[in-house]
């Protein structure tokens, strides 16, 4: 039979919503539909709520029956105890969450009409729990779903043993690809040592450059010993110099005293008109002697020092001490001019007491800027050093078993190749031992007992729930629209 369907609302912030349903003693065929509302909106309460039809009986007998919610819909079916007690009936709809929270309806009446019927067709009125049956019921099904939980582990278990034993088996395969990597890198290794042996040969490029500038740095150290002797010898002119000066001076000194005698003695002067004849043998005429020589000497000794026409034209670095007039080496001076010498400007000739009386830091500046014309001049650089520009594989494809060719591109144009060979893959390893679980309940590696339990120990016993453990009825009423209490005991002690 297709049940018959009344609809009520109720609004959950109302404590009584002054709504009446009707029905007749005995009806179980009927279906009350309730929308729930908050203040006029429908009020849905969420997932994990559970609603319970509330009914105190005329008799006073309460009815705490499980109902169905959708929503905001809450669909009660009526039962055979729901109407068996003719009188008004007291109703709510009471929403659980799972941490037991409570919300209750605004309530509503329910008046039960009597109708014909003979003696025992409506079953006596007493108290009716389905809500609870239902929980029990539930309590029953979780115990069984628990025991199905179990028996699914043991395929979880022997998954388990099946992935140890897969991952043994990728251990196996790793170890071998570990050995086939070492191979290549060996290989890589050849190739950078090859890279290195270009690097070291750029450097030795490098490091005869820095000779050809040591060189050039020698050369300019031996001008300065040639300046050095330069000086020297303008010293020994000097010498020379005063020598043929205090010479002159004693061949002066005997002219006049032969001028003197040849007054004296009758004898004619050379020039004064008169013949007279001088005594050779006197002491004077040696040191004339000398002093000629002596003038010889310095002529001699200004010829070897070499022009020092300012500076500005050109500069000649002598190939020995002995020989500083010899052609110059280069024209390093050009570029950077001698502006004075001495105090003395311009294109200057420089004598050998010029020379001699050159500062140190005059002639260091001479060498400073020889070294710097040579540096710019370019010829005593070394030849360009070669480095490596890239490497890249051009023959091969890095499959194993094969050969690749790499090509390394220099700076300079030049290219050389190297092979490097890919080692083959590995013969397959021998067969792990297999995983057991042993007589013991440990997991076992052959007859080695690692001491593992294969399976976890119990968990705790979770918290009891609560039931009932007791109802009784405290107060018993039989006058119409009297109410009997129950006393409900909970096995929490409530």
């Amino acid at each position: 039979m297709e049940r018959a369907l009344t609809y009520i609302t109720l609004d959950v912030q109302k404590i009584d919503s002054g709504q009446q349903i009707t029905a007749k003693r005995g009806d179980s065929a009927r279906r009350l539909v309730v929308s729930l509302t908050n203040r006029g909106r429908p009020y849905i309460p969420g997932e994990g709520v559970t609603a319970v039809f509330y009914e105190r009986k005329p008799d006073g007998k309460p009815c705490f029956n499980a109902a169905d919610i959708d929503g905001c819909t809450v669909t009660y079916d009526f039962t055979g105890q729901t109407t068996n007690v003719e009188g008004l009936a007291v109703c709510e709809i009471r929403l659980y969450d799972a941490e037991n929270h409570l919300l209750t309806s605004p309530r509503f009446e329910m008046l039960v009409d009597a109708t014909e019927y003979q003696e025992g067709d409506v079953p006596d009125s007493s108290p009716e729990y389905t809500a609870l049956t239902e929980m029990m019921a539930k309590g029953t099904e979780l115990i069984a779903d628990l025991e199905s939980v179990k028996d699914s582990l043991e395929p979880i278990r022997d998954a388990v043993i099946e992935a140890a034993e897969q991952a043994e088996t990728a251990a196996t395969e790793a170890k071998g690809a570990a050995a086939a990597a070492g191979t290549q890198a060996g290989q890589a290794t050849k190739a950078r040592n090859e890279a290195v042996a270009a690097k070291d040969a750029a450097e030795l490029s490098a490091q005869k450059a820095s000779e050809h500038r040591a060189a050039a740095l020698e050369i300019v150290s031996e001008a300065r010993g040639y300046v050095d002797d330069a000086s020297t010898l303008a010293g020994t002119a000097g010498s020379y110099a005063e020598s043929a000066k205090a010479a002159a001076e004693e061949a002066q000194k005997a002219a006049q005293e032969a001028k003197d005698a040849a007054a004296s003695g009758g004898g004619t002067v050379p020039g004064s008109g008169a013949s007279v004849e001088l005594d050779t043998t006197l002491t004077q005429s040696g040191k004339a002697a000398d002093a000629k020589a002596t003038g010889d000497e310095i002529k001699r000794v200004e010829a070897k020092i070499p022009s020092l026409d300012g500076y500005a034209k050109e500069a000649a670095i002598p190939t020995k001490p002995e020989d500083i007039g010899a052609q110059p080496k280069g024209n390093y001076l050009t570029s950077a001019p001698v502006s004075s010498v001495n105090g003395k400007t311009g294109a200057v000739q420089l004598s050998a007491a010029d020379v001699g009386a050159m500062s140190e830091s005059g002639a260091n500046g001479i060498i400073v800027n020889l070294l710097d014309e040579a540096k710019k001049s370019g010829d005593f650089d070394g030849d360009p050093g070669r480095g490596i520009q890239s490497i890249a594989r051009t023959a091969g494809n890095g499959a194993a078993g094969t050969v690749d060719t790499y090509t390394i591109t220099y700076t300079d144009g030049t290219t050389g190749t190297y092979q490097v060979r890919n080692g083959a893959n590995g013969a397959d390893g021998d067969d792990g031992i297999t995983p057991h679980i042993g007589d013991n309940g440990n997991w076992h590696l052959g007859d080695t007992d690692t001491g593992v339990k294969a399976q976890g120990a119990d968990g705790k016993d979770g918290a009891d729930g609560i039931g009932i453990s007791s109802a009784k009825q405290i107060t018993t009423s039989t006058a119409d629209g009297g109410s009997n209490v129950f006393e409900i005991t909970l096995t929490n002690g409530t």
